[in-house]
C-alpha cells in the first residue's frame, strides 16, 4: 500500500466530511435498502468501514458509501 493509499485511509475513518467529492464517487457503493445499513442507521452519503477477519489473509478493511 502506498503512503497516499494510507493517509486516504485516514481520511475516510476520521474526516468523511472532508472527503473531496471526487473521491467519495469512486467509493463502491451499498444500497441504503441493505438490511445492515438500515440496522446501524445509516443515510445516504455515509461511508462505512467494513472489517472482515480471514484465515489466509488475517484482517481486511474496505469501504463503501450509502446510496439510495
Amino acid at each position: 500500500m502506498k503512503d497516499n493509499d494510507k493517509s486516504l485511509l485516514k481520511d475516510l475513518k476520521c474526516n468523511e466530511k472532508r472527503l473531496p467529492e471526487k473521491i467519495k464517487k469512486q467509493l463502491p457503493k451499498i444500497k441504503g435498502t441493505d438490511p445492515v445499513v438500515e440496522a446501524i442507521g445509516a443515510v445516504e452519503g455515509d461511508i462505512l468501514q467494513i472489517i472482515r477477519e480471514s484465515k489466509t489473509a488475517g484482517t481486511f478493511i474496505y469501504y463503501r458509501i450509502v446510496k439510495s
